[in-house]
């Protein structure tokens, strides 16, 4: 079995196999020239932690730092903000117990880039990160010291506005957030043919068009296809059945219904359903009724009153179908 080059778990670590988000690399250089922090918006899985480690990898380089004054700190392995700042400290080289008037003094003759991914789990957890934790943040990140690159998948103006950190803090970041948004088609073309080209792996066009038009831009997406394009010997039918179905899982666990291009939500009914349920309904009672009388008639009108009450046992029972559709 030949290698699989894609990767469906995790971020992208190797800045290698890291494609597009040219625009918005140039803005975060841009910001980070200026000593400026950053903050960076996308839903899931989008790619923000891979965004943020390729920034880690390579701004030694494109800013011209060394490779110890750059880091990353996922925030869903920190506990609290105790654990945060032993955490910078640790960082720093400090000891873990270090106060943070320790980490500022050395702070002031470093410049420390701190990519933190998954910002989102501060907010609204007064328990774990009390406001005064942004406090301090912003204190120590005002100025070229510490500069902070966030991603949250909700603007950090959102959490400010609904209390769940402080104003002063969101102030920090220039006013509109770098989106990540799908790919262009180019970058979603590049990032499937480079990454299969790395195990000597070609899509023809039609393949390869396919499974960009499938994907829409979305990086796990793509990174996905990929995958059972590589796990199915290139077998499309087969690839792409496999993608379906894990999405569709992927949907079912995030308590979104899977139904019928077309179909109603679960106990919705058409204005016309409703209509003909009721008059049928109601036609066929009165039917029943009259079966009833006409059956208690005189022998002569025995056969007809067993036609009736046949033919509304029929009516009514068509209305039932019909309540169930």
């Amino acid at each position: 079995m030949r290698d699989n080059p894609f990767t469906t778990q995790g971020m992208i670590r190797d800045p290698r196999l890291f494609f597009g988000r040219a625009a918005e690399l140039d803005a975060i250089w841009g910001y980070l020239r200026k000593d400026a922090n950053v903050s960076i918006v996308a839903e899931r899985r989008m790619g923000k932690s891979s965004v943020l480690w390729y920034v880690k990898a390579k701004a030694p380089e494109v800013l011209d730092l060394d490779e110890s004054e750059v880091h990353y700190l996922d925030l869903e392995l920190v506990a609290d903000a105790q654990e945060f700042f032993n955490r910078l400290a640790e960082i720093l080289g400090l000891a873990e117990d270090a106060t943070t008037r320790d980490i500022e003094r050395v702070l002031a003759d470093r410049r420390v880039i701190l990519c933190l991914d998954e910002f989102d789990r501060t907010a609204n957890n007064f328990e774990a990160f009390p406001l005064d934790f942004f406090a301090v943040l912003r204190g120590l990140s005002q100025g070229p010291r510490l500069t902070l690159v966030v991603a949250t998948k909700t603007p950090l103006i959102d959490f400010s506005a609904t209390g769940g950190m402080t104003s002063p803090f969101y102030n920090i970041f220039p006013p509109t957030p770098i989106t990540l948004g799908p790919l262009t088609d180019d970058e979603a073309r590049e990032l499937l043919t480079r990454t299969a080209a790395r195990a000597e792996i070609r899509f023809d066009e039609g393949t390869l068009t396919k499974a960009v038009h499938l994907a829409k831009g979305h990086p796990w997406h793509l990174q996905l296809i990929g995958s059972y394009l590589v796990e199915a010997n290139l077998n499309w039918p087969e690839a792409e059945r496999r993608f379906e179905s894990a999405i569709a899982e992927i949907n079912d666990h995030a308590g979104k219904p899977r139904r019928a291009r077309g179909a109603r939500p679960p106990g919705e009914r058409s204005t016309l359903q409703v209509a003909l349920v009721g008059s049928l309904g109601t036609f066929a009672a009165l039917l029943g009724l009259l079966g009833s009388l006409t059956g208690s008639l005189a022998a002569i009108y025995s056969s007809v009153g067993l036609m009736v009450f046949t033919f509304a046992l029929a009516v009514w029972f068509f209305a039932l179908l019909l309540r169930r559709v």
